[in-house]
């Protein structure tokens, strides 16, 4: 139902654990049984968080972000150097969620933070295996990768490095990995979250 290991659909750091109703049972209680609206998230976001928060439009459209039915990029960008996430273009929908799901928190500004440092290495691993042709040690790295908490973070990563000024913000080693096997994480990060809308991407420099 998430990336990583079973993560929590909304915050990507801690185990789901709790099925959470998007459209609160208590207030939509014809939408209690509906498979849609059955979500994979932590305590915290569910029960300490979000609980039946559930801000409408004046259309009367969700303006939280649903990871499984929209793509959280188009409403939220991440800053991972300071573990921000932050409402893409000014973003109604991204400043809601951001809000209601506490999504800055310390411990998930402190977590992203860790994860973009930790990302990199476990890449430039990742490529010495590859260039030393140890296949089973390479193959072990990268369901390291594409199981981490913060799936987001290794998507902002990979785009990082398409960009012309990425050496400003990405370990030169890790870059070079990048470049040379960018293709090949995308792709197994992509089989990992097949079943979710695609991660936040970067808007601002970071």
């Amino acid at each position: 139902m998430a990336g990583g290991v079973e993560r929590c659909m909304y915050c990507e750091d801690s185990a789901g654990h709790a099925i959470e109703h998007f459209w609160p049972r208590s207030r939509f209680p014809e939408r209690a049984f509906c498979w849609e609206n059955l979500l994979l998230t932590c305590d915290r976001c569910n029960n300490h968080h979000k609980r039946t928060q559930f801000p409408l439009s004046l259309q009367g459209e969700p303006l939280l972000v649903d990871p499984t039915a929209e793509e959280p990029g188009m409403h939220l960008e991440l800053r991972p150097r300071e573990g921000l996430m932050l409402a893409r273009e000014g973003s109604a929908k991204g400043e809601t969620t951001i809000g209601v799901l506490g999504l800055n928190r310390y411990e998930l500004r402190k977590g992203r933070k860790i994860a973009w440092t930790g990302l990199q290495a476990l890449v430039e691993r990742y490529g010495r295996f590859k260039e030393q042709d140890r296949a089973e040690e390479a193959a072990l790295c990268a369901g390291t990768l594409t199981g981490h908490p913060f799936p987001a973070v290794l998507e902002v990563l990979l785009r990082t490095a398409e960009r012309a000024d990425a050496e400003q913000y990405v370990d030169p080693e890790c870059l070079a990995v990048l470049r040379s096997h960018g293709s090949d994480l995308r792709a197994l990060l992509a089989r990992g979250l097949s079943s979710q809308a695609a991660p936040v991407s970067p808007a601002r420099p970071l």
